[in-house]
This record gives C-alpha cells, sequence and structure tokens, in this order.
C-alpha cells in the first residue's frame, strides 16, 4: 500500500490545450479515474446542448447526478427527493425545488460491502488509500455547476461529518444537505431553510450556519 500512496499526487499531473483538443500527461506507474467528476462534467455539456437547442424546460437524471432546467411545465420548479441511504431507489428522505442547476448525491450505501463487521465502500481517502471511516452516509450538493457539485460531494464526504460541517460554516454561500452514518441526523445549510421539504420525520434535522 505505501508503494502505492507515493504515486498519488495531482502535482505529478500537466494538462494543456492546443486548438481545440486537450491533452494530460501523468507520472510513471499513475492512473486517473473521473469517478468523482466525471458525470458532473458530462452533466454539465448536456444541459449545455439543451439550453442551445431551446430545450428549456427539462429534467435528466444521471442516477446521483439530477439536471433542472426551466420549470417543469406548470410554472413550478422541479422537486428533487433526496435518497433515504437505507432504502430502495425512490424512497426519499426529503426534497428540494429546483430551477437550472444540479441536484448531486454522494454516499456509501449503494457500492459496499461487509466483512467482519467493517463496512468497505468506494470513498476512498488518498491518504491511507483505504474508505473513508463511515461517519456521513451521504452528501447533496445543490450547485448550477454539476461538475463542481459533484467533486465537492466526494470531498466533504472525505472530511466526514465533523469535517463536512466545519467546511460548510466557512462557505455560507454553499447549498448541502448531509445524512450521518447512522441515519439519526441529517444537517442542511442555512440557505435551504423553508426550501427542505423533509419526507422522514424520524431524523433530527439542523441547520448549519456562521455564528
Amino acid at each position: 500500500m505505501r508503494r502505492l500512496l507515493k504515486k498519488v499526487d495531482y502535482k505529478q499531473i500537466q494538462t494543456k490545450k492546443e486548438g481545440d483538443k486537450y491533452y494530460a500527461k501523468i507520472g510513471k506507474g499513475q492512473e486517473i479515474t473521473l469517478g468523482a467528476t466525471g458525470k458532473g462534467f458530462i452533466a454539465d455539456k448536456i444541459a449545455q446542448k439543451l439550453r442551445a437547442n431551446e430545450c428549456n424546460n427539462v429534467l435528466v437524471s444521471l442516477g446521483g447526478n439530477i439536471i433542472t432546467l426551466g420549470t417543469n411545465g406548470r410554472g413550478d420548479p422541479w422537486f428533487i427527493g433526496i435518497q433515504e441511504p437505507d432504502l430502495k431507489r425512490g424512497r426519499n428522505f426529503a426534497a428540494v425545488p429546483s430551477k437550472d442547476e444540479s441536484v448531486v448525491t454522494s454516499g456509501d450505501y449503494e457500492k459496499f460491502f461487509i466483512k467482519d463487521g467493517k463496512k468497505y465502500h468506494h470513498i476512498l481517502n488518498p491518504k491511507t488509500g483505504e474508505p473513508v471511516p463511515a461517519t456521513l452516509s451521504s452528501v447533496t450538493i445543490i450547485n448550477r455547476n454539476s461538475g463542481y457539485a459533484d467533486g465537492l460531494c466526494t470531498a466533504l464526504f472525505v472530511m466526514g461529518w465533523d469535517g463536512a460541517l466545519k467546511f460548510l460554516v466557512e462557505h455560507p454561500e454553499l447549498k448541502a444537505v448531509l445524512i450521518d452514518e447512522k441515519l439519526e441526523h441529517a444537517a442542511a445549510t442555512d440557505n435551504l431553510k423553508g426550501d427542505l421539504y423533509v419526507i422522514e420525520p424520524l431524523y433530527q434535522v439542523g441547520f448549519i450556519r456562521k455564528e
């Protein structure tokens, strides 16, 4: 593991653009995976193409990435559900209105296995190479830039419950919803007060605000 961790260094990645083409160079023995941001980047390109073709009222679902353009056809914002982590898809903890933005969720509740009582999921800590210790079950970010929201979801998940709360206090412009691993507590940024419609009342829901 130590040998592999030495290769984890984003500073070794070099990029450049020539004309309409992009090039990247990585360090010896390195590989790049776009799992944390690739879907968000694609979502932004889809939204751009839809707008260019005058598709103004659209809902696109790419799994954990939702794109909303315009309204739902009745002049109202789209209503986007936030998945209840321990239930089947379509069973939501809460919902938020959305217009001309993305609602992106990262979590450990779909890609994981349990061995000897320990949960192993797909979101890794780059410093240890191991799955992040489970203090969060899901992170949802609402932002006009889906690629940014996608990467931020993963970053906050790696920070854990306490680290994510601290980061969101320091960045009050962000819109986010956190659900803890024990499925007992949820926290939403203060700018979602009045817009977060809680469906599952068993959670203790608090709002994150700068003191």
